[in-house]
């Protein structure tokens, strides 16, 4: 049996993980941040390759002989004299290594040469996982018998911003780490003798605990997770009693948890779980009240879109910052009127100005702007106020008006059992208004719509698919924004009427106009 890296960074963070991928993959749950995550890795893999230009690349081949033909292809690349090697491939023994970039550094005294070993990674700063990687990789090089020169990470520069072109040397941190990967040698060894045993053996019988999702999310966590309820202690939000002791004690539903436990719990969890128990809502009329005096006409119902990418794809942009595409905008007037208004930007081209534009000819600015969670809207308009000045005036007045619709949930002055001590809007508009649900929508949330984003600019020839994501894209973000006027109208409800939260009926007050 061979190890690779990817499966020894595996067995060092669970042992039953890496068990299970090499015998039951079928078990396997591949979320959609694990795929943003590969996504991103193979677009700054294949840029950081500019640093070394004109190298030969090594293609992936699956399987053990397909390992063996990547080993023989980057053999003769190597004798063939090419200074640079992209998913170089070694073995020795039974570990498996690919390189992202091998570079030759010179020849010794002896006449044989020297390489160089770079490990990219799309995080923009050193975690102590990559340096167990790179550990890996110098262990099988020199191993399989290569002079080693130096031994680097390289990873993204979060302060770089981009103008003009890229400029490689400024967007990518090098750091050595030579030093390190000789000192961890003899670990890898041990370790790889440790997880031999352990995949020749019977599957570890290894609990749940923090190593299910540190460093690394495990694909593995839904199956090795089925047995917990709903309900659980491990459904508990914010910081108070440690679950996992509490799962370690056999007390794994909320309903079980000791009224001494339950004594020492914050005064969240602890209502978190009585309501849960009880199936009540509670809420505090005075400071919801207060609340809703605060909202001036017209309320202008905002929620923006964003994605992000690695490698800055315009000018003005540094790495992984968050830029907006799409928006949707529900205004409501004092008379009970209704327009709406929503963006979505094309894709494949740089959507800032086109989105400040249309939302300068929308937005009022006079009213309440009222987002759920509005520091985020908030660094949204100033980037963009920042980047197109002749709007500074106008993103001000939006940032002065600015309400968070979060405040009440996150303060608990309303809190629903069903919110499952959340307050995030896929939790707390379903629980306040039963007809508005995010279930069954393709697209569902923030990350989702990311995705569908950067596909659209992937499919920008395929118009029938791309018509799909946009439907569904302005259908999910249309509910966020309608969904807002609902919540509000419910508070008021709430308010006036004193009804219990799971008994209001919303009217059908309002007549919606959509205004592209």
């Amino acid at each position: 049996m061979r190890i690779s890296k990817s499966l020894y960074i595996r067995g060092l963070q669970c042992s039953k993980s890496s068990y299970l991928e090499v015998y039951r993959r079928q078990l396997k749950t591949v979320t959609d941040s694990a795929q943003s995550l590969f996504r991103d890795g193979q677009l700054v893999g294949r840029t950081a390759q500019g640093l070394f230009p004109g190298g030969v690349h090594i293609p992936y081949i699956p399987g053990a002989k397909g390992q063996d033909d990547q080993v023989r292809l980057t053999q003769a690349a190597m004798d063939s004299g090419v200074s640079v090697i992209y998913e170089a491939a070694f073995l020795f023994g039974d570990a498996f290594a690919k390189v992202d970039i091998l570079v030759r550094a010179g020849n010794g005294t002896d006449n044989a040469y020297t390489w160089n070993i770079y490990e990219v990674k799309s995080g923009t700063s050193a975690e102590a996982t990559h340096l167990e990687d790179i550990a890996f990789q110098y262990y099988v090089l020199t191993g399989a018998g290569v002079r080693i020169g130096t031994v680097s990470l390289v990873y993204l520069n979060s302060e770089y911003v981009r103008q003009g072109e890229l400029n490689l040397n400024e967007l990518f941190t090098c750091k050595d780490l030579t030093e390190y990967a000789k000192a961890r040698e003899g670990f890898v060894s041990e370790e790889l003798v440790r997880q031999r045993v352990i995949l020749v053996g019977e599957m570890p019988e290894q609990g749940i605990g923090k190593h299910c999702a540190a460093p690394y999310d495990c694909e593995y966590k839904q199956h090795c997770w089925s047995h917990i309820p709903k309900d659980s202690v491990f459904d508990l939000r914010g910081n108070g009693v440690n679950k996992y002791d509490l799962y370690n004690q056999g007390i794994i539903k909320q309903e079980d948890v000791p009224a001494e436990i339950l004594k020492k719990m914050n005064a969240k969890q602890r209502q978190q779980v009585e309501a849960t128990i009880n199936r009540v809502n509670s809420y505090n009329p005075k400071a919801v009240a207060k609340f809703l005096d605060g909202l001036k006409f017209p309320v202008s119902n905002f929620d923006v879109e964003t994605f992000s990418s690695p490698i800055p794809l315009y000018d003005g942009m540094k790495p992984y910052q968050q830029t907006a595409f799409q928006y949707s905008l529900h205004i409501v007037g004092q008379d009970g009127t209704m327009q709406h208004h929503e963006f979505l930007a094309k894709p494949g081209i740089d959507p800032r100005p086109s989105f400040i534009q249309s939302l300068a000819a929308a937005m009022p600015s006079t009213g309440s702007v009222v987002a759920f969670n509005m520091s985020f809207e908030r660094g949204i308009i100033a980037g963009l106020a920042k980047r197109f000045p002749e709007y500074e005036a106008l993103a001000a007045s939006w940032m002065s008006n600015l309400v968070d619709l979060m405040v009440p949930f996150r303060q608990r002055d309303v809190y629903f059992w069903a919110m499952k001590g959340s307050y995030s809007i896929k939790y707390v508009l379903p629980s306040l208004c039963s007809e508005l649900s995010y279930k069954g929508f393709e697209i569902a949330n923030g990350s989702a719509a990311m995705a569908a984003y950067h596909e659209m600019t992937a499919l920008i020839d395929d118009p029938e698919k791309l018509a799909k994501l946009r439907a569904n894209l302005l259908k999910y973000c249309h509910l966020d924004t309608f969904g807002m006027v609902r919540l509000i109208e419910a508070l008021r409800l709430l308010v006036e009427a004193g009804l219990e939260p799971f008994e209001m009926a919303l009217e059908e007050t309002f007549e919606e106009t959509l205004v592209v």
